[in-house]
């Protein structure tokens, strides 16, 4: 994979700090944002909670104007997304902090977003859009200016998503079709987003149907063996 910097001017409106979490699993890194022109702005997604991040985050802060947060927005509680609350709420300790609540112990901490709720900074208008299947609590958040969309862990560039209801994920990828650009939580920018959605979804259609295929081809070879086991079709398929 290419080489990200860690701080890096993506639009006039959006700022790009990388978590510091390079791995197989998340490329090069958790992808979080700034967003608006002023100098307080939202910042969607935290990281995993790296040493590095919140330095890199004051370095981005400082070298862009910004002096303080409207708040975080949370595209989902998986922990690559949600550990640096500890390092940004050291910061900024009366940070709020929005996210769609899978866990109602959390709702004396987090404010729940509601599919569609807006949140304004000065020169960006966010709009949070349900969006789930890889995770039950998926939000992508659409900036509005631009006609973009911060696309979480939907789509990413570099590798496809998994997710954890297919039913909802393809559901979610079809809503998410829109013109204009992604910011996905992992790897660069991907510049037409109208084509990548679409990519997403032939992959997943051609995935399934292979799926299907080797099914009842495993019927009719043994109809005896009642079909076939997960870790079976895995392993043919894959």
């Amino acid at each position: 994979l290419p080489p990200l910097p860690p701080i890096a001017k993506l639009s006039p409106r959006v700022i790009r700090v990388l978590g510091q979490n390079p791995s197989a699993f998340t490329l090069q890194g958790t992808n979080t944002y700034l967003v608006g022109t002023g100098k307080t702005r939202w910042l969607i997604d935290t990281g995993e909670g790296k040493r590095a991040y919140a330095p890199l985050l004051r370095r981005a802060m400082k070298a862009h104007g910004v002096e303080g947060l409207e708040g975080v927005l949370l595209t989902h509680w998986h922990g690559d997304h949600v550990g640096g609350l500890a390092s940004v709420r050291a910061m900024f300790p009366d940070v709020a902090v929005v996210a769609h609540k899978r866990d109602p112990r959390a709702a004396r901490t987090y404010a729940d977003v509601a599919d569609g709720a807006v949140f304004r900074a000065t020169g960006a208008t966010i709009r949070a859009m349900h969006t789930p299947g890889h995770s039950e609590d998926h939000v992508v958040f659409v900036l509005e200016e631009e006609g973009a969309m911060f696309a979480g862990d939907c789509v990413l560039n570099g590798n496809t998503a998994t997710f954890e209801c297919l039913t909802e994920y393809s559901a979610s990828l079809e809503r998410m079709e829109r013109e204009g650009r992604l910011y996905p939580s992992h790897g660069e920018v991907i510049r037409d987003g109208v084509k990548k959605l679409a990519e997403y979804r032939k992959h997943r259609s051609w995935r399934e149907n292979i799926f299907m295929d080797e099914l009842r081809d495993g019927w009719r070879r043994d109809p005896r063996s009642g079909g076939m086991t997960a870790a079976e079709l895995c392993d043919v398929v894959y």
